[in-house]
């Protein structure tokens, strides 16, 4: 039976026996920890005042100490219920050590390197040599303690699954990824009274979108009399960059051209088709002209719920509605999906198939008590405990919870363990995302022994009882997963590793050229564009995902 599927509060006594040996494990190696100056500080091992009762508690037995290292954590242990209450149901006495999202890769390099003492690591695999610390041995392979598929079946069915398969190094387990709907939840959202002043539908292509782009910054979309209005702010560092770059081009790494052969994305004709919409936007003025010197990954949502452009892009429409409706109470919101699209280069889809992961939990070989760690991560993977880090406390932080929706959450609860500032996920608290999922809800692994991708998309999403009723757009994240592109090369390749650093730095530099030096030099750019990346490493990535073809039959 399925940790998952177990409800803790509920285990006979025969059964609870049996759970105290098992997950007691190993005692800590060393029961200190290293001082970090940006450690939150280790837990007191205090609980709080309601919930299920520890799994592996024993009365005898000190909680096992865990540093565990997650970006940009902004909560403390020691004080916060929800990780009181976390530590009490895993007796797991709890340090977070953290950097900012800027910092993180050096931070973890660091670590590992030095070994420092750390027991667990939330890893961006896509900035940090994952395959290279595995292979020099700075991560522990976690084979032998998977084998116990009783004690471990939540992980252990993650980390040899199908859709996890390039986690695998030489055959081997080094991590478990973090649960992801493709793309996070990201999706653009268009004011539709925006569009009913100014005669337009919903865009499905490109001409339509160009007229959208247009209207909404020449007819006064607003009613304001000003010229003070732009369909979209679009930021090179944002989200909606990459919304603009798949209009003519799915959003993969590697995909097949009609004849057949090997395509990187970066240097199609779909993707020069892209860049050239968005040059002649730029050119025309219908959007503003600080494209590539925005900072602020916040300003482009932020400029649509002010109401002074209209379409957004949210990973949570539960909240940015909310908050356009603040401002603008007229307001009404369509999400744009499928996203508008050139049929002749892509589906409109904003995810691939292959972006069901965002870091992945590592153990460094300075862990000090791997069952144990393991056992708080199959915890948190469980229903009760993604009910936990995503909404509190039953009692507490809401009163009851029903098939996803949870009744009388408290705002005043929850402002006394967070704030919301501090990136609260739309149920609650703000690590709902990074420890071991970011799906919000829970998932039925029982029902789909074998067959992950299908448990994921299946999964219940947590909603508020208000937003349930309110809310038309709660279910956002398994939307964009109905309509996905296909990612032709699903491995984690070496020569990426490698050159990705330095082909993202010259694709950054030719996209601002591309768009605004003058027209007439358009294609001359794109030419060294593409000549510059293939001397750079493209060339190596293409001998590599070539090989990887032939070798899986594709």
């Amino acid at each position: 039976m399925m940790e998952s599927k177990r409800k803790w509060s509920q285990v006979p006594g025969a059964l609870v026996l049996t759970l105290l040996l098992a997950l007691s494990g190993c005692t800590a190696a060393s029961n200190s920890s290293e001082a970090n100056p940006q450690s939150t500080g280790p837990a007191s091992g205090n609980s709080s005042e309601a919930g299920e009762p520890r799994t592996g508690d024993a009365a005898a037995e000190e909680p096992t100490e865990i540093r565990f290292f997650r970006v940009a954590v902004t909560q403390d242990p020691t004080k916060d219920r929800v990780l009181l209450e976390l530590q009490k149901r895993t007796n797991t006495k709890l340090e977070f050590v953290t950097a900012p999202w800027d910092q993180q890769a050096t931070k973890v390099n660091t670590m590992l390197a030095s070994g420092e003492v750390i027991d667990v690591i939330s890893m961006d695999d896509g900035a940090v040599d994952y395959i290279g610390h595995a292979r020099n041995g700075t991560i522990l392979p976690l084979d032998d303690y998977l084998k116990d598929t009783e004690r471990y079946p939540i992980e252990s069915m993650i980390a040899y699954d199908n859709v996890y398969q390039k986690f695998l190094v030489d055959g081997k387990s080094y991590g478990i990824p973090c649960l992801n709907q493709p793309g996070g939840g990201w999706v653009a959202g268009i004011r539709k009274d925006w569009l009913d002043k100014v005669g337009l539908d919903v865009p499905t292509n490109l001409d339509e979108l160009y007229e959208v782009f247009r209207a909404f910054k020449e007819e006064d979309p607003d009613g304001n009399g000003q010229d003070d209005t732009y369909a979209m702010i679009v930021a090179q560092i944002f989200d909606s960059w990459g919304l603009m770059m798949r209009l003519s081009s799915p959003p993969v790494t590697w995909m097949e051209n009609e004849d057949g052969s090997l395509q990187y994305t970066g240097t199609s004709e779909g993707q020069k088709a892209s860049l050239r919409f968005v040059k002649r936007l730029y050119d025309e003025g219908l959007i503003n002209q600080d494209v590539f010197t925005i900072r602020d990954r916040d300003y482009c949502l932020n400029d649509f719920t002010a109401g002074h452009s209209g379409i957004g892009f949210s990973p949570m429409w539960a909240k940015s509605l909310t908050e356009v409706k603040a401002n603008c109470p007229e307001a009404e919101v369509e999400l744009l999906f499928p996203a508008p699209h050139d049929p002749r280069y892509t589906n409109g889809a904003t995810v691939n198939d292959a972006g069901w992961s965002w870091l992945v939990n590592v153990l460094p070989k300075t862990c000090r008590n791997p069952e144990r760690v393991l056992d708080l991560l199959e915890y948190l993977n469980t229903d009760e405990g993604r009910k936990l880090m995503c909404t509190g406390i039953e009692g507490i932080h809401y009163d009851r919870y029903e098939d996803g929706v949870f009744y009388g959450i408290s705002q005043e609860e929850q402002d006394k363990d967070w704030d919301p500032k501090d990136g609260e996920g739309p149920t609650g608290h703000p690590l709902w995302w990074g420890l071991t999922s970011t799906i919000n809800g829970t998932i039925d692994f029982e029902a789909y022994p074998g067959d992950l991708l299908s448990a994921m998309q299946n999964c219940v999403t947590f909603v508020s009882e208000e937003d349930k009723a309110d809310n038309p757009f709660y279910e956002q994240r398994k939307m964009i997963c109905e309509v996905m592109a296909h990612e032709l090369i699903d491995a984690k390749l070496e020569t990426a590793s490698t050159y990705s650093g330095k082909l993202s730095s010259i694709s950054n530099e030719y996209q601002s050229r591309l768009i605004l030096e003058p027209a007439e030099n358009f294609d001359a750019i794109w030419d060294e564009y593409v000549e510059q990346m293939h001397a750079n490493g493209l060339d190596e990535m293409y001998e590599e995902a070539g090989q990887w073809l032939k070798e899986n039959g594709k």
